[in-house]
């Protein structure tokens, strides 16, 4: 559990969003905003 932490916690925010059934544009829009911080 640590680790998780440890990692971005946008990641961590995505993975616990996915366990949970959402709507899926706004998984899409999380995941482009994720490859977007990746990129700065």
């Amino acid at each position: 559990i640590l680790k998780v932490i440890n990692q971005n916690p946008f990641d961590n925010f995505l993975q616990n969003i996915s366990n949970k059934p959402i709507n899926k544009r706004l998984e899409k829009s999380l995941l482009v905003m994720n490859e977007l911080e990746k990129s700065l």
